[in-house]
């Protein structure tokens, strides 16, 4: 079982729990549209994991398309009456009234459906000069300084920017959405990805908008030189928890 407070789910049953569907669903949303599931090195295709941030995003992403799949838990909207049957004064349907009053229903419909989006097209153009607004981009995370970094794991390393989205404290944790690479050493802490095979992790205590705080590099750092050392190059990579946007990268050297 995933502990309190550590957004982190330890099962399919907890993430099909979490998307509150059942498990063949998400087994298939995994295949089918890249459900964003992890597996724990060494165990093969058994053993799995993900983080409500991660998943949450996903949904954001997904639901965005009208033609997917609501977020979970919504309820599906019933498909509307396009036309109904003509009642009599005692309340029953007349039948031969339906079919004819369907075609002329629909096109109604449709005709006034058409004038209504032309008629907020044509407003909409009046009113900006001739063109329509056009939708914000998804902003990518921007670092504009991290505090040095020292050969050491207990350290505080401060990253400050813009569009960082939010994030709740974790301690001795992966995280999908930040991670500190050794470009020189060839390992990584914090985010998961296929070909980083190393258990070095993070700590961090403050994650806003706009500031990152690190406290410590943990798991099995200093193990088979996953270790800082003078001169090597970093680089910190942000991405926005909330729109999957990034990431934001910023490069530095060890002990400067």
């Amino acid at each position: 079982m995933s502990q309190p407070g550590n957004d982190r789910l330890d099962s399919w049953k907890e993430i099909a729990e979490h998307l509150k569907r059942d498990l063949r669903t998400v087994r298939r949303w995994e295949t089918e549209r890249g459900l964003p599931v992890h597996r724990v090195p060494g165990s093969g295709r058994r053993v799995v994991f993900a983080y409500r941030a991660e998943i949450d995003a996903w949904l954001h992403r997904e639901s965005a398309d009208p033609g997917v799949f609501p977020l979970a838990g919504a309820s599906v909207p019933a498909k509307p009456i396009i036309a109904s049957a003509a009642y009599a004064s005692d309340g029953r349907a007349r039948s031969g009234a339906v079919a004819f009053l369907r075609p002329t229903v629909i096109v109604m419909i449709l005709a006034a459906a058409s004038l209504v989006v032309f008629g907020l097209r044509g407003q909409r153009a009046s009113g900006a000069g001739g063109s329509e607004p056009m939708p914000k981009p998804l902003l990518e995370p921007h670092i504009t300084s991290v505090t040095p970094i020292l050969p050491r794991p207990d350290q505080m390393i401060i990253i400050k920017g813009r569009d960082f989205g939010w994030y709740t404290a974790f301690d001795g944790l992966d995280s999908p959405f930040l991670a500190i690479r050794d470009i020189t050493g060839k390992w990584a802490a914090g985010r998961i990805i296929d070909r980083n095979q190393d258990d070095v992790t993070l700590s961090v205590a403050k994650w806003s908008d706009s500031e990152i705080v690190i406290t410590r590099l943990s798991g099995k750092y200093g193990q088979q030189n996953w270790k800082l050392q003078l001169g090597d190059g970093i680089d910190i990579a942000v991405w926005n928890p909330q729109t999957g946007a990034g990431p934001g990268i910023f490069h530095v050297v060890c002990g400067d």
